[in-house]
């Protein structure tokens, strides 16, 4: 059955200058297929997805509209010879309930035994040290979450950024990146398997050209958690806190047969 959702949101910064739509996108995927309605005024966008897919799950809706609406921005972005990027504020239901939709994706909610990424921790710590293949990973976790269509491969670039720190100096690159490779996955307590289907199963046809699909949240949500453990392993690493108590990353963070989960989201207004 078919659900609809009105989802609004601005082009950032707001100092550009177009109108168009409204422009229709059909969209379809493993699961579910939809239409996208999209109308940009200004610096506000307004979509109306139609989606084959539970109410509960609506966040496939918002991943539908982000697939959208960043082709237009990244297309304002290239015409104006800069940079521009959509945010969303609200998802309206078809039953006129409306919630705020938050800027982080929904995932890595509660702190997990073994792990160490904390997201009850959102402080910059004492000493932190901004170590630059660190940096370049936190430059690409955050474009992965910006542009869902693309998360596999920066999700690729940042787990590669954090590699090249293995790298042995002296090899030629094919054997200096699995020497590296193999390192980063001894010194994080990471499982090879794991991050080569990471990188291989998902991000390097994503990044060497290949169209992206619009994807399930539920392998996003996987493989940036994925991502994200392996950032704070190594930002341990960086300053010198014990991983001997963490879990070996694995198959476990890539259970692609995982069921959706439930989003928690604000109610802003409700009839």
């Amino acid at each position: 059955m078919s659900k609809s959702w009105t989802i609004t949101g601005r082009i950032l910064p707001e100092r550009v200058d177009a109108n168009f739509g409204p422009l229709s996108v059909e969209l379809k995927t493993k699961d579910n297929s939809g239409n996208v309605k999209l109308t940009l005024s200004r610096s506000l966008i307004h979509v109306r997805v139609d989606y084959e897919a539970p109410e509960e799950n609506w966040y496939n809706a918002i991943d539908a509209a982000s697939l959208v609406s960043s082709a237009f921005a990244d297309y304002i972005a290239f015409k104006n010879r800069g940079y521009y990027i959509h945010v969303w504020d609200m998802a309206i239901t078809e039953n006129g309930s409306a919630y705020t939709i938050p800027i982080n994706e929904p995932f890595f909610e509660h702190k997990k035994p073994g792990y160490a990424f904390d997201p009850t921790n959102r402080g910059i710590p004492q000493g932190f040290r901004p170590h630059p293949q660190l940096i370049t990973a936190f430059h690409y976790t955050g474009q992965a979450v910006r542009n869902p269509s693309r998360t596999f491969a920066y999700c690729g670039l940042a787990t590669e950024a954090i590699r090249h720190y293995f790298d042995p100096p002296t090899r030629r690159w094919r054997q200096r990146y699995a020497a590296g490779e193999a390192a980063m996955c001894d010194k994080l307590m990471i499982d090879a398997k794991a991050l080569k289907k990471l990188i291989e199963g998902n991000a390097a046809p994503n990044r060497h050209g290949e169209p992206a699909e619009h994807s399930s949240w539920t392998l996003r949500k996987q493989v940036l958690e994925f991502t994200w453990e392996i950032c704070a392993r190594f930002d341990w690493l960086l300053h010198e806190k014990d991983l001997s108590g963490l879990v070996l990353l694995g198959e476990q963070a890539l259970s692609f047969d995982a069921p959706d989960q439930q989003v928690e989201i604000t109610p802003a207004t409700k009839p």
